[in-house]
């Protein structure tokens, strides 16, 4: 995403460059200068900012007695997971770009992931299909942690030691 808002910025730039330094109009229909301005402003504005947002993507997860609350940041909502929902649990690593199609918040035909850093995570099996999807991966920077807490709070007899 990053290389695409830079090649458009760099387009931008380049037409700018070309039309208001050099003297060339950029393009058979060329812009007014102060359109061409304005215009490569605003792509700037846009690319730094979806960059800004890119960057600052995070999963949050939170485990309490109910269950667990799962967000991808800031990008989405929050999901519930009930404990009774549960059927399985396992921590294992993972190829975001191969298993889930990147990282980020996405729906396959595996189910929904939450991946934003590396390559650890927390698949869930859930006991019947919940909003279209048996299973769910949650990404994690925090493997140790994350399993410690699940061995706590989840229900008894729901951990699997690796990931199919």
């Amino acid at each position: 995403m990053g290389v695409l808002l830079g090649g458009v910025s760099a387009l931008f730039i380049w037409g700018l460059v070309q039309q208001v330094v050099l003297g060339k109009t950029f393009g058979d229909q060329p812009m007014s200068d102060g359109g061409l301005l304005a215009a490569t402003i605003l792509v700037l504005v846009f690319t730094v900012g979806m960059l800004w947002l890119f960057w600052n993507s995070r999963v949050e997860l939170v485990l309490d007695e109910e269950g667990l609350r799962v967000r991808f940041a800031p990008w989405s909502g929050e999901r519930r997971v009930k404990w009774s929902e549960l059927k399985a649990w396992r921590m294992g690593q993972y190829h975001p770009l191969w298993d889930f199609g990147g990282k980020g918040m996405h729906w396959t035909r595996k189910g929904l992931a939450f991946a934003v850093k590396g390559r650890d995570g927390l698949a869930l099996e859930f006991t019947s299909t919940r909003k279209g999807s048996k299973q769910m991966l949650i990404g994690t920077q925090d493997p140790r942690g994350l399993r410690e807490a699940m061995e706590r709070m989840a229900p008894k007899g729901t951990f699997r030691p690796s990931m199919d």
